[in-house]
């Protein structure tokens, strides 16, 4: 069993986790500007040591149009397991990491233009996170 201070860090870890948000775009530069307007994290802590991880994002496009969405991981480690719209429809989700940027490319259904707003959510399952705490026997820590 997972302490409560163990939760309570691995909780505050994965909220803050960097969700970086970007768009793909052709090969003309445009500014993009967006707001964050649901940014929600939740977590089970797996026997197994592992983390699902289900991130509910809504942003709205300010200026330019977005067509998809990095989302960051804690770490390398990690499988996708779905990405859905708002309406529950699939969308495509990505393993896009390089080097020590862990993130995974969720293109949005349809893109979105200024004054528009798009919700996701996507579940993932993150592996080395939940380790035995040597030094504190019948605990467990964040690695």
């Amino acid at each position: 069993m997972v302490s409560r201070r163990t939760l309570t860090a691995i909780s505050v870890l994965l909220v803050f986790l960097p969700i970086s948000l970007g768009s793909f775009e052709g090969s003309y530069a445009q500014a993009i500007t967006y707001r964050v307007d649901k940014e929600y994290a939740r977590i089970w802590i797996n026997q197994d040591g592992t983390v699902d991880l289900q991130y509910d994002i809504k942003i709205t496009c300010l200026s330019g149009s977005i067509g998809g969405f990095y989302v960051g991981m804690p770490n390398g480690d990690f499988t996708i397991g779905s990405a859905e719209d708002a309406g529950g429809s699939a969308l495509n989700a990505e393993d896009v990491s390089s080097g020590d940027d862990y993130r995974i490319d969720v293109t949005l259904a349809r893109r979105i233009y200024s004054g528009e707003s798009a919700e996701f959510t996507l579940l993932t399952n993150v592996a080395s996170m939940v380790f035995k705490d040597d030094q504190n026997p019948g605990n467990y820590g964040l690695e």
